[in-house]
């Protein structure tokens, strides 16, 4: 039996239910980043490939929700569940009270809200277990990704070119 962790409405009333993503769920991730225009692709990668990599797909999947954890989102269209998104953090190795967040979405469902369910949604799990900083690679020109963000106690640091470091501690 699927545990959903959530189920919300997005802004255009559709369903989405969210899980923690699993290892057979890489025909999902594999099929999705395909669906994503370039522009979501380098937003999410910056340098991103023209296909995941067996390594890519194996990482992204492969993970043991607690140093790496992830999330995808479903909408459910004619009683078929359609991946929609994912979103992840993975511990720091030196330093495993932070963690690196990302959240990637299809285009044909970005800004309805569930970027910002995800990122309330890795926050929420972050706090649980025992993380006290999410930090973030965002590019300038995600404004998108920067609104999300924006609504937390947030350090901003740039980084190389276009690159922003953001780091939100949170609190117990």
């Amino acid at each position: 039996m699927t545990k959903y962790i959530h189920k919300t409405t997005l802004k255009n009333g559709i369903t989405v239910l969210i899980r923690f993503l699993r290892q057979t769920d890489r025909v999902y991730i594999e099929k999705g980043y395909k669906e994503l225009s370039y522009k979501s692709q380098y937003f999410r990668f910056i340098s991103p490939p023209d296909s995941l990599s067996d390594k890519d797909l194996k990482y992204l999947t492969e993970i043991d929700n607690d140093n790496h954890v992830a999330m995808i989102a479903f909408v459910l269209e004619k009683q078929l569940k359609h991946p929609v998104g994912v979103a992840r953090y993975i511990k720091l190795i030196d330093n495993p009270c932070s963690a690196e967040f990302a959240i990637t979405v299809l285009d044909s469902y970005q800004n309805k809200g569930l970027g910002t369910i995800f990122f309330n949604l890795l926050i929420d799990h972050a706090r649980r277990n025992n993380i006290n900083n999410l930090t973030g690679y965002i590019l300038s020109e995600n404004l998108p990704m920067l609104k999300i963000v924006k609504h937390h106690n947030i350090h901003i640091r740039k980084e190389e070119g276009a690159l922003l470091r953001v780091d939100i501690p949170l609190k117990p």
